[in-house]
């Protein structure tokens, strides 16, 4: 039985990301000793081989799987092929360069492990904003006003890359449609459609984690997603 699955997306990565992988999913093992882990790789089209990468990975850790996507289509389709194939009791997703600190991971995987609750949201503190460009701060503080006063889910911020479920709801996560970002937006609706119970776990950003700017021409096109889910 595997205790958690942890599910990453990855599209072309930066040179060298492998010594970060390696050590913090190596950190968030060793913070949780006695819990199995399954480290579920999918390459949403990268141009380059992740062969490197996956070949440190499996040297040390068991139960490293790999989803290769022949184009890439974003990461809610990622992570939904990554999702479909977790086997733990705990799934577990963020971004492949782990930007989240090993304690904020390990209180994730606990808040669902030592509760009842089926699903556990990263809220990112004020020190995040921070730390982040510009631009990105003041879309993603619009973004937690819109889901506030709109949406009304468990939380306004839907975005921060840091979730976990417990197994009975991958089917529900396995429902979403969107392929870009906003599928987390889209899940955490459906979690509340369907009265959920979730977790708001506080998460911290890694200090060496770089963020990067949000690409203008994505923005219109996630709005306009946005707007779709909004009035779905």
């Amino acid at each position: 039985m595997v205790d958690c699955s942890v599910v990453v997306p990855i599209y072309n990565p930066e040179t060298g990301i492998e010594d970060v992988m390696f050590a913090q999913y190596d950190a968030l093992i060793k913070s949780l000793p006695g819990r199995t882990f399954q480290l579920v790789i999918v390459d949403d089209g990268s141009k380059e081989s992740l062969e490197l990468i996956l070949t440190k990975l499996r040297n040390i850790f068991d139960y490293v799987d790999y989803i290769q996507c022949p184009i890439n289509e974003g990461k809610g389709a990622a992570l939904r092929k990554g999702v479909s194939q977790a086997k733990g009791e705990i799934i577990l997703y963020t971004d492949y360069d782990f930007p989240y600190t090993v304690e904020s991971m390990k209180n994730i995987f606990c808040a669902l492990e030592q509760n009842t609750f089926a699903l556990a949201i990263g809220v990112r503190s004020d020190e995040y904003y921070d730390k982040i460009p510009v631009m990105r701060k003041f879309i993603s503080r619009i973004l937690k006003g819109m889901n506030k006063a709109m949406m009304k889910l468990h939380t306004g911020d839907t975005q921060a890359g840091l979730k976990a479920f417990k197994t009975q709801l991958k089917p529900l996560f396995l429902q979403t449609k969107i392929n870009g970002f906003l599928f987390d937006l889209e899940f955490l609706k459906l979690a509340k459609e369907k009265e959920v119970d979730a977790s708001l776990v506080h998460i911290t950003l890694r200090d060496d984690v770089k963020m990067s700017q949000i690409n203008p021409f994505s923005l219109v096109k996630e709005f306009s997603v946005y707007c779709k889910l909004l009035f779905r």
